[in-house]
Parts: C-alpha cells; structure tokens; sequence
C-alpha cells in the first residue's frame, strides 16, 4: 500500500473519533484524560491525551485490525480480555525495540467503549505533531540543508538497526511516519505496526532491504525536494551544493545494488562533512 492509499484509509476508518459517545463527552481513555484529536496517522487516529498519574502529555491510537479494511481494533467479542490479549501478543515484540529514534509504546488500553489504544510520549510542539512530510514541505524551497538530511537519515538508520538486531521490520518508511520533536530528533511512530496488523512475518529479508531504501529514497527527498525520479538523477545534479560523499552514498542505495544490511548503509554513511559540497 502506498503512501496516498494508507492515509486516505487513515482518513476514512471506523473509529472512536467518528461519533463514539467517549470522545464527545471526552471521557478518559483508561488513566488518560483527552486533550483534542489530532491529524490521523497512517496506521492510526491519534487523539493527544494526558496522564492522570503522572501529567505526562500521550498519544493515544485508535487501531485498526488492518490497512486492507476499515474495521477498527474493537472488542467485538464479547470478551475484552482474549481481544486484549490477541492485540498485545500483536505488539510485544515490536516493545523490545529499544533506540531513541523508535518511538516506544508505553500502554495498552482498553476503554469504556470496547476500543483498544496503543499509547506513545508526545513529542509535538503546542500546536500538534510534527512529521518529517511536514517539516520538508514548510521549508521555502522544499527541501533541508544536506546536513540536516544527513542528520535524519543516520538517525533512521540507527532506528532500523536496532529493530533488525530483534529480527523485526516495518518495512518502506514514509515521511509521514516518522515525528521530529521540538529539538530536532526523528523517530518513527508506531514501527512494525502495520505489517503485523496485515497478518506478515515480523521478519523478512526482503522487507528489510526495502526499508534500508526507503531511507536513502527519504534522504533525496529530503535533500532535492523531489522523490526518487524512475530514471535516476543524482542529488548533486539537483542541488549542485550536496557533497560528492553522500551523494555517492545515496547513489549506491537507489541506483547501484544497494547495502547487504542496515549496518553496511550505515557503516557507508559518510559523516557531516561529506555532506556538502566542498568550495
């Protein structure tokens, strides 16, 4: 499923936020008081929400079962418990992901209502959540300086080494799906989720490659302003400022053979001073 059909499927689920009493009356969601809805994600509606235990600003996600229907995540059973916990035997492994750059799940809720919520830290600025999508495209020219996107780019990389050490994969990061918090940092929400929503393998070596692409593919948009082109242009013909190092770099990920692994793309990631052109 591409970008546009996920999110459009974001956009148009069954969920709590559509009419359940819960929401309008804006009662907790178990120990979390709602705050607003926010944007939906592209395996979730999200609402921000805060803790009543400790303060602490959340996420909480509205799930659905998977990206090929509309149904959400709802205790249909009869039997809270069993749909409860068929959902957590779905994420615990994807809660052994330890990185910075993995955003971690925190709880797993069931409300008044029967629906299931994951529950994530929220990283936003007071005016919501940032994406990477959102933060390229309100930059003037459309595009991050080459040390920005060499910034992202080892930070998602970091992030999918650490889930390939657990033998899990989320497969093609989209922009959308990955937060930068209000100092800079990226993490992908909700990684793995949506392949173990869709009945997949937690892991696939054919998954992983696509997901070590999918890095580089963001890293030229992050760099041109433009996706990957079906017949390749390099960065540097693009924006003439992008140094040779990571152009070259970006250049074996999407047109040469690619990496063997995570660990091969990050180990050939040049450091900052390959990213920009030297004068």
């Amino acid at each position: 499923m591409n970008t546009v059909s996920a999110l459009h499927a974001a956009q148009s689920i069954s969920s709590p936020l559509d009419a359940e009493p819960a929401i309008l009356r804006r009662e907790p969601i178990g120990s979390y008081d709602i705050v607003r809805v926010l944007p939906p994600g592209m395996s979730s509606q999200r609402v921000l929400a805060r803790s009543r235990t400790d303060g602490a600003a959340v996420v909480a996600h509205a799930i659905r079962r998977s990206l090929t229907n509309t149904q959400g995540w709802r205790a249909s059973t009869g039997r809270p418990s069993r749909d409860g916990r068929r959902l957590l035997q779905l994420i615990t492994p994807l809660r052994t992901i330890e990185n910075a750059h993995v955003l971690p799940v925190v709880d797993v809720v069931l409300d008044g209502a029967g629906w299931h919520w994951i529950i994530t830290p929220y990283g936003g600025a007071a005016e919501g959540l940032v994406t990477l999508a959102s933060v390229i495209g309100n930059q003037q020219d459309g595009r991050l300086s080459a040390v920005e996107a060499m910034h992202a780019t080892r930070q998602l990389l970091l992030a999918c080494e650490a889930a390939h050490v657990r033998r899990v994969v989320h497969g093609a990061i989209a922009p959308e799906e990955v937060l930068v918090d209000r100092h800079g940092s990226s993490a992908i929400e909700l990684y793995g989720l949506r392949r173990r929503m869709s009945g997949m393998p937690l892991w696939d070596a054919e998954a992983a490659a696509l997901e070590v692409r999918s890095v580089a593919a963001l890293a030229y948009r992050m760099v041109t302003g433009f996706a990957v082109p079906d017949h390749y242009i390099r960065a540097s013909r693009v924006v003439r400022t992008v140094g040779e190092p990571f152009d070259e770099w970006m250049a074996l990920a999407l047109e040469g053979p690619g990496f063997d692994s995570v660990g091969a793309a990050l180990a050939s990631l040049p450091g900052a001073s390959g990213a920009v052109r030297k004068r």
